[in-house]
């Protein structure tokens, strides 16, 4: 059981280090007991790299008044991401009329 878990918590702590772009050069340590699992990543990176995201928000008939206003929702939308407005201006996706940031 040890062994596997061991084993395990390498892979997985490796391949989530990758895929959020902090992979370093040397591997994860992994130590373990019969209770207690722990890794160590020696030269973890200390920044990510930018990257650019697109997030999808409420529907636009529910983000703006008929008059173009925001709503609630979208107002919610933009203050939960800490941006001061929302568009609805974004690549065509099954979700196009949403709002996004």
């Amino acid at each position: 059981m040890v062994a596997g878990a061991h084993h395990a918590t390498g892979e997985r702590l490796t391949a989530r280090l990758v895929e959020e772009n902090l992979g370093s050069k040397t591997s994860v340590e992994v130590f373990a007991t019969p209770r207690r699992l722990a890794a160590c990543q020696p030269e973890l990176v200390d920044r990510q790299e930018d990257r650019d995201e697109t997030i999808m928000g409420p529907p636009v008939s529910a983000s703006f008044d008929a008059e173009g206003h925001p709503t609630n929702a979208g107002l919610g939308f933009a203050r939960k991401l800490g941006v001061t407005s929302t568009h609805s201006n974004g690549p065509r996706r099954p979700r196009a009329n949403t709002c996004r940031i």
